[in-house]
C-alpha cells in the first residue's frame, strides 16, 4: 500500500481491508451519509468488484481523518500503520483481531506517529441482522482520556455511546481473543462428550437437548471438529497468552485428534 499525498476534506473515512467485515463497515457508515467514507484494499480484484458496484475504493490510502483498520492478522495491522501518515494526527480504529502479547508495538507505533489509536474489536456475525456492525454492545479499548473522547464522539455518529464500554487496549484485545477462544472451547468440549457417548451407544443430540432445558446450561452443537479462520487462530493465541492454563492447550489438542478421526471416518 501506499500513500497519497492528496488532502481529503474534514470527516473522511478510511476503511482499510475490504474483506467481509472491512465492507461492512464501509457500507453502514457510508449509509448514514454523515462521512465521506473510502476504502482501500491491496486486492486490485476486490477493488474491481467494489468499483463495479459504485464504491470509492482504491489500493491506496489517501490522507484521512479518521482510519478504520479491517484486516486480518496482527503483522498486516502493523504493516498498515507504518503506512499511514500521521500529518494530520487521525484517530486510528482497529477492528482486527489483535495478539494480545503485542500491544505494545501498535501503541508505540501510533505514539511514534502522533495518532490516536482505539482498538475496537468487531462482533460481526455475517448474515445476522442483530449482529451487524453499530447496532451492538462493543468494547473500546483505549489508554488515555482524550483519545477515548474523540473515539466517542466519532462513534457517536452511528451508535448510543451506552453500548460502548471503554476499558484498556490490553483489556481490549485480550477480551475478542477470550470471546472467540471461548466459543471453540465449548463446541470442543461438547465433541468430547459426544465421542463418550458414541463409545456408549448413548445418543448425544438428545443428550444435549434434555440437559439444556436447564436455565443456566447450554451445550453446544459437536460439529466435525471446530475448523474455519478465526476460532482455532483465537485459541491459538489465547494458549501463548496464558501458557499456565492447561484446559486450553487441551482442549486445541484434542479437536485436532477429533478432526483427525472425522476425516478417517468419511
Amino acid at each position: 500500500l501506499k500513500n497519497s499525498n492528496t488532502k481529503m476534506s474534514e470527516g473522511k473515512v478510511c476503511v482499510i481491508g475490504l474483506g467481509e467485515i472491512g465492507t461492512a463497515i464501509y457500507e453502514d457508515i457510508a449509509l448514514l451519509k454523515e462521512h465521506t467514507v473510502f476504502g482501500v484494499d491491496v486486492n486490485p480484484q476486490r477493488i474491481d468488484e467494489l468499483k463495479k458496484k459504485g464504491y470509492a475504493v482504491s489500493t491506496t490510502i489517501p490522507l484521512s481523518d479518521v482510519y478504520i483498520i479491517a484486516v486480518y492478522t496482527t503483522d498486516q495491522v502493523l504493516s498498515v500503520l507504518h503506512t499511514i501518515s500521521g500529518t494530520n494526527k487521525p484517530l486510528i480504529s482497529v477492528e482486527s483481531t489483535i495478539d494480545p502479547q503485542r500491544v505494545h508495538e501498535l501503541k508505540q507505533l501510533a505514539l511514534t506517529k502522533g495518532c490516536d489509536l482505539v482498538i475496537f474489536p468487531h462482533r460481526y456475525n455475517p448474515g445476522d441482522g442483530e449482529h451487524r456492525i453499530f447496532n451492538l454492545h462493543r468494547v473500546l479499548g483505549v489508554d488515555d482520556e482524550q483519545t477515548k473522547q474523540r473515539a466517542f464522539q466519532f462513534y457517536s455518529h452511528f451508535m448510543p455511546n451506552h453500548l460502548i464500554t471503554p476499558v484498556p487496549l490490553q483489556i481490549a484485545a485480550l477480551s475478542k481473543v477470550l470471546e472467540n477462544a471461548h466459543r471453540f472451547i465449548e463446541i470442543a468440549l461438547a465433541q468430547t462428550y459426544k465421542e463418550s457417548c458414541d463409545v456408549r451407544g448413548i445418543d448425544f443430540r438428545l443428550l444435549q437437548k434434555v440437559a439444556n432445558t436447564k436455565w443456566n446450561i447450554d451445550i453446544k452443537e459437536a460439529r466435525d471438529g471446530v475448523k474455519g479462520k478465526c476460532l482455532p487462530k483465537d485459541a491459538e493465541l489465547l494458549a501463548a497468552y496464558f501458557k499456565d492454563n492447561k484446559v486450553v492447550r487441551l482442549l486445541i489438542d484434542l479437536n485436532k485428534q477429533y478432526i483427525e478421526k472425522q476425516e478417517r471416518v468419511h
